[in-house]
């Protein structure tokens, strides 16, 4: 009677290390996928956080050129780097920001419309482009 009861509880035993393996797969997979969500909630938020620096870096270059009221002469067509500002550019890697003046002759008012463009390269090497186009009134 007694030799059952022990063969009965060593087979038990084994499907409980069968049980138990399988329940650490299931975990270990689960948090395999935990953890590469977490990854890219990372590099989305460092994404999010580039594109605010870019965007901040534009609206201040922006101000600048509302601020002068006017824009210089023969710069029609040409680019040229920001002439505001913005410490937190440098930390986007291989940044490079451009302003384009061209003549906006839809309407009889002489505007000028200005493209502002920061391009730099992400973590991953892929070049990101933020721009913002806006008209001005020229010089008469």
């Amino acid at each position: 009677m007694m030799q059952s009861r022990h063969r009965g509880w060593k087979s038990n035993e084994g499907v409980s290390l069968l049980e138990a393996m399988a329940a650490l797969f299931v975990l270990s997979v689960g948090l395999m996928g935990l953890m590469k969500m977490f990854l890219v909630a990372m590099d989305t938020t460092k994404e999010l956080h580039e594109q605010d620096i870019a965007m901040r870096a534009i609206q201040n270059e922006m101000e600048v050129l509302r601020a002068h009221g006017r824009i210089e002469e023969g710069t029609d067509g040409d680019e040229r780097a920001f002439e505001s500002i913005t410490p937190e550019l440098e930390r986007l890697f291989d940044a490079k920001s451009s302003v384009q003046v061209r003549p906006y002759s839809e309407t009889s008012v002489a505007l000028r419309e200005i493209t502002l463009r920061v391009v730099w390269t992400s973590r991953h090497g892929r070049r990101i482009e933020k721009k913002a186009t806006t008209l001005m009134r020229a010089e008469e």
